[in-house]
């Protein structure tokens, strides 16, 4: 299976898991949306490091990569699309052009998944030659 078919896989699963914790603290506990997408930004995160560290980016024979920091910069990539962005998005869609609450997030989602492989591919999971 080849590298984006995975980081699709993977995409789909962090982004219902975020959507799904969205939901719950929008409908369920009644908070505010933009509490609801920082809520599905940490779900998604910690999703979305493990398959990005152990199946779609995998670290071929004599590669190296330090977790640590592939964990950072997996955070900081999604602290700046995932929050800043998308808050920034939702403010736009909700609050000007008057979306659904419920909906936007799928909207911005496809704005900004392309945007987090790249950043993914080419900074957070790079791997060096020994």
């Amino acid at each position: 299976m080849n590298e984006i078919v995975r980081y699709v896989i993977g995409g789909v699963t962090s982004s219902v898991g975020e959507y799904l914790s969205y939901l719950l603290a929008l409908k369920v506990l009644r908070f505010s949306p933009y509490i609801g997408v920082i809520i599905g930004f940490v779900v998604s995160t910690l999703i979305s490091f493990g398959f990005n560290e152990f199946i779609v980016f995998k670290k071929k024979p004599g590669e190296t990569r330090n977790r640590w920091h592939a964990l950072m910069k997996n955070f900081m990539t999604y602290l700046s699309t995932g929050i800043f962005l998308k808050e920034f998005l939702m403010y736009l869609f909700v609050d000007k052009a008057h979306f659904s609450p419920t909906y936007a997030p799928i909207i911005i989602l496809i704005i900004i998944a392309p945007l987090n492989y790249l950043i993914a591919k080419l900074w957070a999971f790079k791997t060096h030659a020994n």
